[in-house]
């Protein structure tokens, strides 16, 4: 995954979980900053909160490029 890859995917992540209501106004602020990886945390807490949402495969994806075990999050 590149940069651009993982970029477009925290976007269409966001994006996914909108409707269900969850707060994603920190998401936004580290997102216009770059913060990729706050970004992540918050979308990996969303999918915990909201199971079958998001795209189980770019979530795996995302985690891989980051190299990080978010497992201790929710």
């Amino acid at each position: 995954m590149t940069e651009s890859e993982m970029i477009d995917s925290l976007e269409r992540q966001m994006g996914r979980l909108v409707p269900t209501g969850f707060d994603l106004s920190m998401e936004r602020r580290f997102f216009n900053a770059g913060e990729w990886l706050l970004v992540f945390e918050g979308i990996y807490v969303g999918n915990k909160r909201h199971p079958n949402v998001l795209d189980p495969t770019e979530i795996e994806d995302l985690e891989r490029y980051f190299d990080v075990d978010m497992s201790d999050l929710a």
